[in-house]
C-alpha cells in the first residue's frame, strides 16, 4: 500500500495539532470512542501486568490517562510518560498533581525515536492512541 504524501503529515505538524486540541483532548476522546476509552486503558493495564517495584513507560501520553490507570490499578510503582506535544504534558502534569501522585510519575518532552532514558530502564512499554497518529 502507497500513501501519497498529501495524506500524511509531518511530525512537526502533529505536535502542533495535539498543542492546539489538548484542552479538550480528554472530552472529544471519550465522545469519539463513545466511552470505550476507559475500557481499552482497563484492559492495556491487566494485559501489562505490572508489578510492585516495576517501572514502567507510556508512549504518547497525551494527557497521561493511561499512566493514571496504571496507577489505579497497581501498588508501588513508578511510570515515564513521554510526548511530543508540551500542552498534552501540561495537562498530565497538572492531573499527577491533582491526584498527588507526583513521586511515582515522570513526563518528559520527547520523541519516541529519541528517547531520554538509558536502555533496558523499563519493565514494561505501552501506549495507548500513539500508533494511530
Amino acid at each position: 500500500m502507497t500513501l501519497e504524501r498529501d495524506t500524511l503529515i509531518s511530525a512537526e505538524e502533529n505536535r502542533e495539532m495535539f498543542d492546539r486540541i489538548a484542552k479538550n483532548y480528554d472530552v472529544a476522546n471519550r465522545a469519539i470512542s463513545m466511552g470505550m476509552d476507559k475500557v481499552w486503558r482497563r484492559k492495556t493495564v491487566e494485559l501489562l501486568k505490572p508489578f510492585s517495584g516495576g517501572r514502567y513507560l507510556d508512549v504518547g501520553t497525551g494527557t497521561g490517562d493511561l499512566v493514571f490507570e496504571i496507577l489505579d490499578q497497581s501498588a508501588n510503582v513508578l511510570i515515564d510518560g513521554i510526548d511530543p506535544a508540551e500542552q498534552m504534558l501540561a495537562i498530565a502534569k497538572d492531573k499527577a498533581e491533582e491526584r498527588g501522585v507526583g513521586d511515582a510519575v515522570s513526563f518528559f518532552f520527547a520523541d519516541v525515536l529519541d528517547l531520554p532514558m538509558e536502555s533496558e530502564t523499563f519493565d514494561g512499554i505501552v501506549s495507548g492512541f500513539c500508533f494511530r497518529n
